[in-house]
């Protein structure tokens, strides 16, 4: 990877950071938000405009890491995103969300990432945005402006 860069952890960070290296088997951290889409989206069209967000901050590009036995958030210029498009188009809202909550319980590595999670989920009743994500990345408030957003 090239155009590396450090920073340090917030507190909250540095307590999540702490229970994942304790715990890399548990995924009690990982967070999702879904959101409903007002009009049938185009794959390639979504995963070109949610890639320019992702790519335009750099939490999204981030994992973490023991530095001189201090942890500290390692930013990457180049790291690439995980974009999925599901067509499912006999699935229901509990569908959707078994689906999300079922890749919300894999355990995310911290330290090789990504540690977020994209999705378009395609139905016959009308398109779903989620994302999942470690609590390292995203936390409520950034769920609740990824919703306002779409």
């Amino acid at each position: 990877m090239t155009g590396i860069t450090t920073a340090p952890l917030t507190p909250t960070q540095h307590d999540l950071f702490l229970d994942a290296l304790r715990h890399p088997e548990d995924a009690a951290f990982n967070v999702a938000v879904s959101v409903s889409l007002p009009s049938r989206v185009e794959p390639g069209r979504w995963k070109q405009a949610l890639g320019k967000v992702v790519a335009g901050q750099d939490i999204n590009r981030t994992v973490f890491a023991l530095r001189d036995g201090q942890p500290c958030q390692v930013v990457s210029a180049d790291m690439p995103a995980v974009f999925v498009n599901r067509y499912c188009p006999d699935w229901d809202d509990a569908a959707v969300r078994t689906f999300v909550e079922q890749t919300m319980a894999v355990p995310m590595d911290c330290g090789t990432g990504p540690l977020a999670k994209y999705f378009l989920i395609q139905k016959n009743s009308g398109d779903v945005a989620a994302v999942v994500a470690s609590h390292l990345v995203m936390d409520r408030l950034t769920g609740v402006l990824l919703h306002e957003a779409v």
